[in-house]
């Protein structure tokens, strides 16, 4: 612990109680985001800026985004390499693997060099990347989501004179470590989204800072149907799906109006067809690669665990994910969910601008009505 500041998490609670106090002060409505790590949030901020606020200044494309996107696309090869021998793969080109070597060290330089970047992009298209890419399953997912958008294009990525797109920013990644507030006009009155940040141990320590919040956005990766916590082995869909369950049973939230986005569709309409939905969700009974009938079975689970959006199942709630839920909520206040908890389910691709502004007008009027009340305006 810091002799001055405490915890990181204090400092956090800290930030958070600030900001609150400053939006109530404001009489400025915000709306929460909130969802498992890897969901998606921070891609959402960066679209909410491009539809609704103010965008990325030249400034902030050249000096925060060049150094990020070049230090992603590192990453992008160091990964690669990694999955390369966990594999036992070879390079159909000895100077790839040598390359590879050389980058696992690598630091950039606040821009990628247009040499390196050409490098890279005779790197991705060797056969033995590429087979890597394709069995990335195997070696547990450990590459970067925005690993093909990247190597796809790299060479234009190098250079001084490169400007990343709204694209190359929304793609890009970087650990989100504090608060994050994207202002934004809707209907012509000032609206904020409010992005915790980081994943806090215990979320009972921080959940009481959103008592009274009107409208939660809750997040969650659909594509990680397949995968687990590589420390606890515990399936990161389910843990989102009782986490879900946690807030919408909360006190806290009781007024709250909850909008769910199944996010990353993209991936998961891509691993279904090579990952049957069945060998992680026992209770699915539909056909084999049918994307469409594995989606709408995981907004079913999701449905169990928000009885107001599509009637209330819990009856049916899965071992697993019951398990999974009374994980999450011990040692917290807890109260089953009542059944006209508003929740609302949609499917989403964080990373497509025009698939997001189509969703986000379907729930602004939910959004604004709901937030406008909390600070007892009428719409």
């Amino acid at each position: 612990m810091s002799c001055c500041g405490g915890t990181e998490e204090q400092r956090r609670t800290r930030e958070l109680n600030r900001q609150l106090r400053k939006g109530k002060n404001k009489r400025v409505p915000f709306l929460l985001l909130l969802g498992a790590g890897k969901s998606g949030k921070s891609t959402f901020l960066k679209q909410m800026r491009i539809l609704h606020g103010t965008g990325f200044s030249n400034v902030e494309r050249e000096k925060e985004y060049r150094p990020l996107i070049a230090e992603n696309v590192v990453r992008c090869v160091q990964c690669l390499h990694q999955g390369m021998k966990k594999l036992g793969l070879q390079y159909y080109a000895l100077q790839n693997g040598q390359l590879a070597d050389a980058m696992m060290d690598y630091r950039t330089e606040g821009h990628l060099h247009a040499g390196l970047a050409e490098q890279f992009a005779a790197y991705w298209f060797d056969p033995g990347v590429q087979e890597c890419y394709s069995r990335q399953r195997e070696f547990g997912y450990t590459l970067p989501d925005s690993t093909k958008y990247f190597m796809d294009s790299v060479a234009r990525l190098g250079g001084e004179s490169f400007i990343p797109s709204d694209q190359d920013i929304i793609q890009s990644r970087a650990p989100t470590l504090s608060i994050q507030e994207v202002p934004f006009t809707m209907d012509k009155r000032e609206i904020a989204i409010v992005d915790v940040g980081g994943q806090p141990s215990e979320r009972r320590k921080w959940v009481h800072l959103f008592d009274g919040v009107r409208s939660v956005i809750y997040l969650t990766a659909i594509s990680e149907y397949d995968q687990v916590d590589q420390e606890t082995g515990e399936n990161l869909l389910q843990h989102s799906m009782a986490l879900l369950a946690t807030l919408l049973a909360s006190p806290f939230f009781k007024r709250s109006g909850f909008i769910v986005f199944m996010n990353k569709t993209d991936v998961f309409l891509d691993k279904i067809s090579y990952a049957p939905l069945q060998h992680y969700f026992p209770g699915y009974h539909g056909p084999l690669g049918d994307a469409e009938a594995a989606a709408n079975y995981l907004q079913t689970c999701f449905s169990e665990i928000a009885p107001g959006s599509m009637g209330s199942m819990r009856r049916n709630r899965s071992p697993s994910l019951s398990a999974a839920v009374s994980s999450l909520r011990r040692g917290s206040t807890w109260v089953e969910p009542e059944d006209d908890h508003l929740v609302y389910l949609y499917r989403t691709t964080a990373t497509n601008t025009e698939n997001i502004k189509n969703i986000f007008e379907c729930v602004r009027n939910i959004i604004l009505i709901n937030l406008l009340e909390g600070i007892g305006v009428s719409s």
